[in-house]
Formats: C-alpha cells, sequence, structure tokens
C-alpha cells in the first residue's frame, strides 16, 4: 500500500496552520495571560489592534469575583490615558461566548486582551454598544507562548509573594 499524498500537502489540507498552533498550547489557561497582565515582564512593545501604543500606567486591581478580570487600569493609549476595566480571554470569540456583549457590567471594559490574533478580525462591543481597544499578546511575548507556563505557577497568583513551590512553600503559605 502506497500514499500519494505527500506530507507537506497533508499537513495543509488536514491540519490547518491555526489548529497546530493553538492545539499546541491547550494547557495555557486565560488564568496564565491574567498572571502576565499582573506581572507586566513577559511582554513589550504593546500596540492596539489598530497599531496605536499602549503604555501601561497600572494593569489595574486583580478582580476575583465575577465580571471583568482586572478593576480600576490606568492606560495610556496613544496620547490619551484611560481608566477602566480590563478583560482578559485567549482568544477574541469568548467575548460573543460568555455574553459580555449583553452584560452591562462589562461597560467599563477599556482594554480586550487575547493572546492569539484571529484570522478575521472580530468587532467586539460593550452592551451600549462602544467599542474598546483590543491587543493580540502573542505579537508582544518576550519569552515563547509555550515557556509561560513554565514561567508562572499559578498557585501563586494572584496575592502570593513567590518564595519558590514544593511542599515547604504550601505548607509556610496555606493561611495566606
Amino acid at each position: 500500500y502506497q500514499m500519494s499524498i505527500s506530507y507537506g500537502k497533508l499537513l495543509t489540507e488536514i491540519m490547518p496552520p491555526v489548529a497546530e498552533k493553538k492545539l499546541a498550547y491547550n494547557y495555557l489557561a486565560e488564568r496564565h495571560l491574567q498572571a502576565v497582565w499582573l506581572e507586566q515582564k513577559y511582554f513589550k512593545g504593546l500596540k492596539t489592534s489598530t497599531n496605536e501604543p499602549i503604555e501601561v500606567l497600572s494593569p489595574g486591581i486583580w478582580n476575583l469575583e465575577a465580571v471583568h478580570d482586572f478593576r480600576k487600569a490606568h492606560i495610556k493609549i496613544g496620547e490619551q490615558t484611560y481608566f477602566g476595566d480590563i478583560e482578559i480571554h485567549l482568544v477574541d470569540e469568548s467575548w460573543h461566548e460568555h455574553q459580555h456583549h449583553i452584560d452591562p457590567r462589562y461597560d467599563q471594559v477599556i482594554l480586550h486582551i487575547s493572546l492569539w490574533q484571529p484570522k478575521h478580525s472580530i468587532a467586539l462591543f460593550t452592551s451600549a454598544g462602544r467599542p474598546f481597544f483590543q491587543v493580540y499578546l502573542e505579537n508582544f511575548l518576550t519569552v515563547p507562548i509555550a515557556r509561560l507556563s513554565q514561567l508562572i505557577d499559578l498557585d501563586l497568583y494572584p496575592y502570593k509573594k513567590f518564595t519558590g513551590s514544593g511542599r515547604c512553600a504550601k505548607e509556610l503559605f496555606k493561611d495566606l
């Protein structure tokens, strides 16, 4: 039995490149991106999806309750400063899947962060019909995406200080 399809053709026809990119990192969670945003050290040169420079004056307060991921963020986009909420997802489609577009509690979002840039842009709006800025972290990371899960110990976030991991750290900080 002999196959007449080349390996390269098989990859392009059966496994689209976008699927391969995302499937390779299924172990990343939205919480990893929240830690990346809080730390502000695994990316640089942020720009909006419309190529405007972003300066993070304050990433905001990590919100442990329902609704947006960070409250009271302070960012500068171009020459304009903004105060408001930050929402984070792995992909833009989650904004609609989670029904944020019809939930007025998300009307103060000023920036939506996704890890991956979609092949086709998706317009995102608040329930009031107001658009907001979007950024795709994959374009600005200073470490490979695959390293994020190794660099970020989710047990330490959002508020525990890094002292190492393992049984000793867990015992020392069990009451925090």
